[in-house]
């Protein structure tokens, strides 16, 4: 498709430069551009659609836990891994301040900032399906597991496990297993 574009003549002039010094033409440096602004635009768009995603879960989800989910460490100085603590709080309207802290540190591992594992996401859904008065709906534990999907998840295998219990040499934390 032809397509006429008014252009300032030093804008042409210039870029016309570029495209002699890159042994290319001037329309292939503009077409080159429109792909990669569209790549851009692509991806920006789903990430804005991830996070949207995740907001609407916050806003339509919202549960009383009413079971003692125990105390949570809300900030580490290397990569966060949230645990299902974190996940039930961040839902959990019954305490605003652990629900908006534990709502930042979600939002965080969306963007891909922190890191979770498989065995948390099904403990989550265990404990919205199971423990919780009234039960959540299964498809509703189905839309939030979506919202987490740009979530990272480290497999946890021998090592990891490891390093986490050496983590607690150095800092105040503790590990649970159920």
């Amino acid at each position: 498709m032809n397509i006429v574009l008014s252009l300032p003549k030093d804008l042409v002039k210039r870029v016309g430069k570029i495209a002699v010094d890159r042994d290319t033409t001037l329309t292939s440096l503009v077409r080159e551009y429109l792909s990669e602004l569209i790549r851009q635009d692509a991806a920006t768009g789903r990430e804005r659609r991830k996070q949207e995603a995740l907001e609407r879960s916050f806003e339509q989800f919202q549960f009383r836990v009413g079971i003692n989910l125990g105390s949570a460490t809300t900030s580490m100085s290397a990569r966060e891994f949230l645990d299902t603590n974190i996940l039930v709080y961040a839902y959990d309207r019954s305490e605003p301040r652990k629900q908006q802290i534990a709502q930042g540190l979600v939002r965080r591992a969306v963007a891909g900032e922190n890191a979770a594992s498989s065995q948390v996401l099904g403990e989550f859904a265990a404990t919205l399906l199971h423990k919780l008065a009234p039960r959540a709906k299964p498809e509703d534990v189905i839309a939030l597991l979506d919202a987490f999907g740009p979530i990272k998840l480290v497999p946890l295998d021998g090592d990891v496990i490891l390093r986490a219990v050496q983590r607690t040499l150095s800092t105040d934390c503790t590990i649970t297993m159920e």
